[in-house]
């Protein structure tokens, strides 16, 4: 009984650990690599398919969406950039609706099993 509820909290774990450095890669993509708005619709778009198959926590993606706009803030308050919050706002908003996505699945997923 122990053993399995040491393997549920690690594979829980491992799997969230996933989901952040996925979210890590697609932001560097994002603002790095990829400037088109299609270019990173497609990208976030990948990642409700792979949140959703390796059963990473679907809230990390709103989290991430949460800090985005609290730094699209701070970059608007303080360095007065309003092209550049409104590309982190923008990803910000590109990250929820991924979220939004993600748990809306998984109630309809829990909601039939």
């Amino acid at each position: 009984m122990e053993k399995r509820k040491i393997e549920k909290i690690l594979l829980g774990n491992l799997s969230n650990i996933f989901g952040l450095f996925l979210i890590s890669v697609v932001l560097f993509l994002v603002n790095f690599i990829f400037r088109a708005e299609a270019e990173t619709f497609l990208l976030i778009l990948s990642l409700v398919i792979v949140f959703h198959v390796s059963k990473a926590d679907s809230r990390l993606l709103i989290l991430a969406a949460i800090i985005l706009l609290i730094y699209s803030a701070i970059v608007l308050a303080f360095f007065e950039d309003e092209s550049y919050a409104n590309i982190i706002a923008t990803q910000a908003y590109w990250f929820l609706v991924s979220g939004v996505i993600c748990q809306v699945i998984e109630f309809f997923q829990e909601r039939k099993g």
